[in-house]
């Protein structure tokens, strides 16, 4: 047996020779990745940096989410959470109540994400919080909500109606009899009640009325007559059949008021709806290939989509690009 695979003490073999220089490269004498062996020391300064951004991501991310308990900043005044007074800062658990009075104000942190402005003689109470998704209720009074977070991360339950971000900023007011009003001020609202849907764009806004979920969305400098005749149809007694108050929001309507005109189109009977086209039609040309028919029928999905592209009101926002929102 040739002693040199063992211990080197035998006879030279030529290809055992060849693989040891082919291997060489590899072994501990040998620089690593390209740097001199004596910088090793480099090597654990690298590896410490490494756990150093891990672990600040970990905590960034961390940190990103609202924990079990949200943080209570007190604005102005003296808020009150379950009752007790905060003199600065505060936390609210699920199922805490966060109260303000007449001379109070309050921001309900949720983590870096977003906060939310609590305005005077407002209840806001924290109702499930976790996995990417948040819910509050407000039970009366007025919030502003700004985030910077993926869509249907934050749901806001009122007495009447449910408002889930898409990514945006927006308010929402409650009186005492849980009649509400929402303004999106930047991005996308889906406002809803069981398959009562508004989805109210950035400038635009939508009622909501006990046992009824959200009205029509409508833009708040329309002409009075405009906003009188679409609440009854959205809530007076003959609802979408109004035929009077349907025949008003056609007249009043403007240009920008086909966002109105075209989410009436799921609401309002088949019956009505011809008329609706023909005044759509009139402000905001349908594209090529939406018959009227086709529009009444609800059977060509893809053009009336682009119809409403036609408005210029852009899709849901795009909360990454739109980052700085969290910070206004």
């Amino acid at each position: 047996m040739n002693r040199y695979l063992w211990d080197k003490t035998g006879d030279p073999d030529p290809e055992m020779q060849r693989l040891e220089h082919l291997l060489g490269r590899f072994s501990r004498e040998a620089p690593a990745l390209g740097f001199p062996a004596r910088s090793k020391r480099s090597y654990y300064w690298l590896a410490a940096a490494a756990c150093v951004l891990l672990a600040a991501g970990l905590g960034l991310r961390s940190a990103w989410q609202p924990g079990p308990d949200w943080k209570v900043v007190a604005l102005s005044g003296t808020p009150r959470i379950d009752r007790r007074p905060i003199a600065s800062n505060g936390r609210m658990g699920v199922g805490g109540l966060l109260e303000t009075d007449k001379l109070s104000r309050a921001k309900l942190r949720m983590g870096l994400m977003g906060a939310i402005e609590i305005e005077p003689n407002t209840r806001v109470r924290l109702t499930a919080t976790g996995a990417g998704r948040h819910r509050i209720a407000l039970e009366s009074g007025t919030i502003a909500a700004r985030l910077w977070a993926p869509p249907a991360t934050l749901s806001v339950d009122t007495p009447s109606s449910t408002a889930i971000d898409l990514g945006c900023a927006f308010v929402v007011q409650v009186d005492e009899k849980g009649v509400g009003l929402l303004r999106v001020t930047s991005g996308w609202v889906q406002f809803q009640l069981d398959d009562r849907k508004a989805v109210v764009p950035a400038g635009a806004a939508a009622l909501t009325r006990p046992g009824a979920g959200p009205g029509t969305p409508f833009y708040e400098d329309s002409s009075g007559a405009f906003r009188s005749a679409l609440k009854r149809l959205d809530f007076g007694d003959g609802g979408y059949g109004d035929a009077g108050a349907l025949a008003v929001v056609l007249s009043e309507a403007r240009p920008k008021d086909t966002l109105t005109l075209l989410s009436l189109f799921r609401r309002l009977p088949t019956s009505a709806r011809g008329e609706l086209f023909d005044r759509a039609a009139q402000l905001v040309p349908p594209p090529a290939g939406l018959t009227r028919e086709e529009a009444i029928e609800g059977t060509n999905v893809p053009g009336v989509d682009a119809w409403w592209k036609k408005l210029g009101l852009g899709n849901a926002k795009n909360w990454l690009v739109n980052w700085r929102d969290v910070f206004r």
